[in-house]
């Protein structure tokens, strides 16, 4: 029995059947196929086997990264042109190799774009406050298109096709491509979407493109590259452009031109397909050593692994002749008829076709990735916090009625986005740098600024201060009389808030307009209470400026007039008085027409014969047209107690060339309500005095002249009153 086991178990061990073999290592996990890393920070990609002992190498673009040997590769301080890309990891064991899922390592970088060049068709107008790019596209007809760091797209420029109107809800996108009528994008899931024009079924992404980690577009053929290093194309093939030869293998990069392909293989080595009227599609023997490759119209570019540029194919406008000593180029960009190196440093070499300017880059920022169109060059730069070269005027003043104008000028990358405000509250639909509204009314009034925004900062403009005026207003009030000694001319008004006014009572300085028999005045200032407010013998100096702010006219230095400005609130009196003569009064609103404003004004004298009648100057300011109610009252100051009134007051209404605009004689009843409407006291039924409501053409000076009607002479009242 013992030799039997003995022999079974002999035979367990050399059964072929029964042989164990060594473990496999195969992937298990690896990081999430969409890295999102800021421009300087980290981030780590990571692998994780089950099975035997495993190798590692990790790849950027198809090639292999130095010392990446570790089931972790870390990003310590992430570039966009250093880093950005698709990642894989090779896992080896002793028997077996497996190539991991690629992972796309977004770098999302604090850029603005710039565009060289001018299209007659809109794609070198990048959309205002476009931030958080990461990845340009243009195409060879004037549209552009661009993926940013948060998987979503954005297009602009000609859109015939519907190229630059992005599928809705389009996500997850690592990379963006532009062809002459059509766009596409590629998720992270290897999947490519397409739109625009078909006519050649170039948005039409075959089955076969599964697995897909880099996209090219040229006019109207598609060529991209699966995980597995080899190249499917669709679209128009008129040239051959989309017969991927046997030899497109262990391909790291594409390129599409007008009707050509190009690819990269991993030893450095350049094969191309499709037209070669002009040779673009055969690199030359130059062509090794490559890093990078880029297709223009009908020319070919290859960026050498030192450095270094060679170029080939068409070259009506100098495109494939690169420029002598250039050196320390990272990146290449081919246009249409144009090209374009980025050097190490961020500037700009551009070479070819340059009559509107795509290729000259004086004065541009340093650049940090560049693509090149049909008719432009675009970049990403280092983004520019916004700053001011031109502020909104401190304070204007409008009439309602016409249009408020504020704007500023800035500088910054991206072009920033703007928010204007009225007292601190955001004002919808103000977002340009310019804000221009027609005034409605005192509630537009306030303080109004700009909030300037970009990814690099926010800048608030100085505040403007806006005053708006009524469309037409009183600005001021003069009358002219002549008084006895121990008399006294009073003039009223009302401020509806609080104001400054000024007050004049001029009589020595009206000899320099020939006038003679003038008064030494004084003023007296009361408020609606009666309290004196502030009174004035001689006018003091300081006083000149105001003088000149509301266009009266100057005093001499040492006249003898009188003249007072304070701020007043509400109904007040001023009175002047002197030894007898000829004297003007005058009021006028410092600030104009803004809320408060004069919304009456009245003055009070005894009226004579001859010229010895009170008459009442005032200007109306603004445009169109004011309505007022204009009272000459005599009969009706009897019931405050007053004695010696005029019996029989009169008005006429002149304007500047001293014609008769309007009169009246005896007012009539109808315009009771109308006197209750404004404050006005009641005149009594059957009263003599004279009122009429006139509308009176806004920019010109009035005069308002009260008489007595058969010759009659005593104290009369004439009141100015805005209505509505």
């Amino acid at each position: 029995m013992k030799v039997k086991h003995i022999l079974f178990f002999f035979f367990f061990l050399v059964s072929p059947f029964l042989t164990i073999r060594a473990q496999v290592p195969l992937i298990s996990n690896i990081s999430a196929p969409r890295q999102v890393v800021s421009e300087g920070g980290s981030v780590a990609l990571a692998v994780e086997t089950i099975g035997g002992a495993a190798r590692y190498q990790w790849r950027r673009n198809g090639v292999a990264i130095q010392g990446a040997t570790a089931s972790e590769f870390k990003i310590s301080a992430a570039s966009l042109l250093g880093d950005a890309g698709w990642y894989q990891v090779v896992v080896s064991g002793t028997s077996s190799v497996q190539v991991s899922d690629p992972v796309f390592v977004v770098v999302a970088s604090k850029t603005g774009l710039v565009s060289f060049g001018e299209s007659p068709r809109g794609d070198t107008k990048v959309p205002v406050g476009l931030s958080g790019v990461c990845g340009i596209a243009i195409g060879d007809d004037s549209h552009s298109v661009a993926f940013r760091s948060d998987g979503s797209v954005v297009a602009w420029g000609r859109d015939d096709y519907k190229q630059s109107t992005v599928p809705p809800g389009l996500s997850d996108v690592v990379a963006v491509s532009a062809g002459g009528g059509h766009s596409l994008a590629l998720r992270s899931d290897g999947t490519v979407i397409a739109w625009g024009n078909n006519s050649q079924l170039q948005s039409s992404p075959p089955v076969d493109a599964k697995g897909i980690v880099a996209i090219a577009s040229g006019t109207n053929h598609n060529i991209c590259l699966r995980r597995d290093g080899t190249v499917v194309a669709w679209g128009s093939n008129s040239h051959g452009q989309c017969n991927v030869p046997p030899a497109a293998t262990n391909i790291v990069a594409i390129a599409a031109g007008e009707s050509h392909s190009l690819a990269l293989k991993a030893d450095g080595t350049i094969i191309g397909w499709g037209r070669n009227e002009n040779g673009e599609s055969v690199a030359p023997s130059a062509a090794r050593n490559t890093a990078a490759i880029s297709a223009g119209g009908y020319h070919s570019m290859a960026l050498r692994t030192d450095g270094t540029v060679i170029a080939w194919g068409y070259n009506g406008a100098g495109e494939a002749s690169v420029p002598v000593g250039l050196s320390s180029v990272v990146a290449i960009a081919a246009g249409v008829n144009h090209s374009v190196a980025l050097r190490a440093d961020g500037s700009l070499v551009g070479w070819g076709e340059k009559a509107d300017g795509r290729i000259f880059f004086s004065g541009a920022p340093l650049a940090k990735y560049v693509v090149a169109g049909r008719y432009q060059t675009t970049i990403l730069a280092p983004a520019v916090a916004p700053t001011f070269t031109s502020m909104p005027v401190q304070s204007q003043t409008v009439f309602t009625g016409q249009s408020l104008s504020l704007s500023v000028r800035v500088s910054g990358l991206p072009e920033p986005t703007y928010q204007w405000e009225r007292n601190g509250v955001a004002i919808p639909g103000a977002a340009t740098a310019a804000f221009v509204r027609t005034i409605t009314g005192a509630s537009d009034a306030g303080s109004y600024r700009v909030k300037v925004e970009n990814v690099a900062g926010v800048v608030y403009s100085r505040a403007s201060e806006v005053y708006v005026l009524p469309s037409s207003y009183i600005s001021n009030l003069s009358v002219r009389t002549s008084i006895g000694a121990g008399q006294k001319l009073t003039v009223g008004a009302v401020v509806d808030g609080a104001k400054a006014i000024l007050v004049r009572a001029a009589g020595p300085s009206l000899t320099a307009f020939g006038l003679s028999g003038v008064l030494d005045p004084s003023l007296e200032l009361f408020g609606g209470n009666g309290a004196v407010l502030q009174v004035n013998d001689d006018w003091d100096l300081s006083l000149a400026p105001v003088f000149a702010s509301v266009g009266a006219f100057a005093f001499p230095s040492n006249s003898k007039d009188a003249a007072l400005n304070r701020i007043i609130d509400g109904p007040f009196t001023v009175q002047a008085k002197g030894d007898g003569g000829v004297l003007l009064v005058e009021l006028y609103d410092v600030a104009g027409g803004v809320a408060p404003r004069l919304v009456n004004i009245s003055a009070r004298n005894r009226v004579g014969l001859g010229a010895d009648v009170l008459i009442a100057g005032f200007t109306l300011k603004g445009t169109g047209a004011k309505t007022l109610l204009i009272r000459g009252v005599g009969p009706g100051l009897n019931q405050f107690g007053l004695t010696g009134t005029l019996s029989d007051p009169r008005i006429q209404v002149f304007d500047s060339a001293n014609a008769v605009v309007v009169s009246n004689d005896n007012w009539d009843p109808s315009l009771a309500t109308t006197f209750s409407s404004v404050g006005a006291f009641a005149l009594p039924t059957g009263s003599r005095d004279a009122a009429l409501v006139t509308s009176l053409r806004a920019g010109a000076s009035y005069t308002v002249v009260v008489s007595g009607g058969n010759n009659g002479t005593g104290e009369a009242l004439v009141e100015i009153y805005e209505l509505p």
